[in-house]
């Protein structure tokens, strides 16, 4: 189990969302399967407004945290010779934190079609989430250096994510 406020627990447990601990990892064996193991590897955490005041950052960053050691473990047992990126991000219209595993490769971008901008922490996508912080001025600085990047997009709607190499 993870460290987390009593309120934390109680609402984790609710939505079932200690189980993400354990789920195993689907990593894709071919071509065919990348899209698969996107869709199969996204974790979804959703809380309604009264949720959100009762869950903290660290509450939530201690759960993200024990998933991502988990499944880092799982990759070092199973899968020694792939490199498994971790990503993270805030799916505004949704309302939801959403994360993902998927294998790296070399020079191939998240699997988003619009402008990234990369986050060093999880910190700023988990409070922004939370509502901690209303909206996120990217103009600011907030003791998180950002890296542009752009994607194959027309479009021009920004996407703040957290990205990591778990078996690095």
């Amino acid at each position: 189990m993870c460290k987390v406020s009593e309120k934390a627990k109680y609402i984790f447990d609710k939505y079932n969302y200690f189980s993400l601990i354990k789920e195993e990892i689907f990593v894709a064996r071919n071509h065919d399967e990348e899209e698969q193991e996107s869709l199969r590897n996204l974790c979804i955490i959703e809380l309604n407004e009264n949720e959100k005041k009762q869950v903290n950052s660290d509450d939530l960053k201690s759960l993200i945290l024990k998933i991502v050691k988990n499944k880092e473990q799982e990759i070092i047992q199973n899968y020694r010779n792939i490199i498994v990126v971790f990503y993270m991000w805030h799916d505004e219209m949704a309302d939801q934190l959403r994360f993902s595993f998927i294998t790296y490769k070399k020079n191939e971008n998240l699997p988003f079609n619009c402008k990234i901008i990369l986050s060093d922490t999880m910190d700023l996508i988990i409070k922004n989430f939370l509502g901690e912080y209303e909206k996120i001025d990217l103009s600011s600085s907030i003791n998180d250096s950002l890296t542009l990047i752009e994607e194959n997009s027309l479009e021009e709607y920004e996407l703040r994510v957290f990205k990591k190499m778990v078996n690095s």
